[in-house]
């Protein structure tokens, strides 16, 4: 089909420019096979963004997977600002053919499909003031194997580049990211309830260097200095730093312990667990895969009261999503305390090795919890868990 079209272009130099002509034969080709086999266009949110870029297209694979009806043939266009990182758009490249420019768009606009078949991924991920559908769509996929996996060219350059950040061959290690301004300034004012302070893991990290590991601190290098120690290594600010071996680090990890921000998606998108502290707001208190835990950060009225989940959950504090909307009401969030995270990266831990226990009253802990969820509540639906020890702290009887 392709030949007969080009071969009528070609013929048409003398009479047009043939240039012209080859792409308009070239867009009739394209329209006909939109409508023959089954293509769609994804839209995501924020691909520059590293959390959207990861959890708005493998929950769109997930959730058309586990309907049954993934599209013959996926595209994405690359837009202005790029990808978050290269190196994970190379991988959705598995399932999702990525364009440069506006003819693919053009092409579906030409079909009279650019909106019937467009699909816009924000409702995973964005969700402003509802429920985000990624947490249906990991907790349905349940225990199933990641889609994506690092290659073997990856995992040779990962190893090589750990041996050099100084880490031992076969050591076990965690990621260890803490939101900090310096990143995207231009909307720091939105999101500034969810920045912590990276030595609120200090004991957390302590207890995994004791137990042999070692924590990469991940980021970017407007981050402040991590305080140096043994088995620490600041990745961050280091020269091996690169989308490639951000994503090695990620896939790799034993697990990610991280906050309110996107790399935790990278682990996520691997299969690997995440530990999560300072979840905001409280609707969004769950991280995303059920092998995941997570802690929240509390509220504080203006009245300077501590209020119990219920009383937030019912509160339309639950679904805020700027800072200005808590500092508008006077609403302090109460950052988790460095014996918290600990205590959660304990309970990882023993998840990890297999040897988690959990009494009938920390399932009783978790079930009200969850009970607090209510269609419009930005995690409603999550299949993760809320840290076994910050529930025995916090969820009254």
């Amino acid at each position: 089909m392709l030949g007969r079209y080009l071969s009528r272009a070609l013929a048409a130099t003398r009479v047009s420019d043939w240039r012209l002509i080859l792409h308009r034969h070239l867009m009739n080709v394209v329209v006909k096979a939109i409508h023959l086999f089954d293509w769609r266009l994804i839209e995501v949110s924020n691909p520059h963004r590293i959390g959207h870029l990861c959890v708005e297209v493998d929950c769109y694979l997930k959730d058309m997977i586990l309907r049954g009806t993934l599209p013959g043939k996926i595209f994405m266009v690359r837009t202005d600002l790029g990808f978050a990182n290269d190196t994970v758009a190379t991988y959705l490249s598995t399932y999702v053919r990525i364009f440069r420019g506006r003819f693919l768009q053009d092409c579906f606009k030409l079909a009279g499909l650019y909106v019937s078949a467009t699909v816009r991924t924000h409702p995973y991920a964005v969700a402003m003031y509802k429920t985000a559908a990624c947490y249906d769509v990991y907790s349905r996929w349940g225990q199933r194997a990641p889609l994506f996996r690092l290659s073997r060219r990856d995992m040779r350059f990962g190893e090589a580049q750990l041996h050099r950040l100084g880490v031992p061959k076969d050591a076990w290690f965690v990621c260890v990211h803490a939101r900090e301004p310096g990143y995207s300034p231009t909307d720091e004012a939105w999101h500034s309830y969810r920045n912590m302070d990276v030595e609120d893991y200090d004991l957390a990290i302590k207890e995994i260097t004791a137990r042999g590991g070692w924590c990469i601190r991940m980021g970017d290098a407007t981050m402040k200095p991590i305080r140096p120690r043994a088995n620490v290594v600041d990745y961050a600010r280091s020269e091996m730093k690169s989308a490639r071996m951000d994503v090695f680090l990620g896939a790799r990890c034993r697990f990610f312990l991280g906050c309110a921000s996107g790399p935790i998606a990278i682990a996520t998108m691997f299969g690997r667990p995440a530990a999560v502290v300072n979840m905001a707001p409280l609707a969004a208190a769950y991280a995303f895969s059920v092998n995941d835990v997570a802690i929240p950060q509390r509220v504080r009225f203006a009245d300077g009261r501590l209020p119990a989940f219920e009383e937030i959950m019912a509160h339309g504090t639950a679904n805020f999503r700027l800072t200005e909307e808590f500092e508008r009401r006077g609403i302090t969030l109460v950052k988790a305390s460095p014996e918290e995270i600990r205590d959660l990266v304990v309970e990882m831990i023993e998840r990890v090795e297999a040897r988690a226990e959990y009494t009938p009253e920390d399932e009783d802990r978790q079930q009200r919890f969850r009970a607090l969820f209510r269609e419009g509540h930005y995690a409603y639906k999550a299949g993760s868990r809320i840290g076994r020890d910050f529930l025995r702290k916090y969820m009254t009887d």
